[in-house]
């Protein structure tokens, strides 16, 4: 009987840099809308 394949894994490195990637993306996301609702800040009503 032949040995099983071994299996096929990504390198943890690459995806360590995909998650980094991600929260910088939403850092920068969420710092554009406080940018956002702090220029643009309309009063409404009296």
């Amino acid at each position: 009987m032949p040995p099983p394949p071994p299996e096929v894994r990504a390198p943890r490195g690459q995806w360590s840099l995909i998650y980094l990637a991600c929260c910088v993306l939403a850092v920068l996301v969420m710092a554009l809308l406080y940018w956002f609702s702090s220029r643009f800040n309309v009063r409404m009503g009296a």
